[in-house]
């Protein structure tokens, strides 16, 4: 069942609830609290190196 397991290091419990993107077929994919964390680390600090870039 899709959204069972973080969609970045599958972990299942506890059961990921934080929405990290979309799927090809239009589904939400979620993380756990670790991964979903590093994630928006890295989305803050691509956007910094495009904002210093531009």
């Amino acid at each position: 069942m899709m959204g069972d397991a973080c969609a970045v290091c599958h972990v299942r419990w506890p059961r990921p609830r934080h929405p990290i993107g979309g799927s090809p077929e239009g589904g939400e994919l979620y993380g756990c609290d670790e991964c979903a964390g590093f994630l928006a680390e890295q989305d803050d600090h691509l956007l910094e190196h495009a904002l210093v870039a531009h």
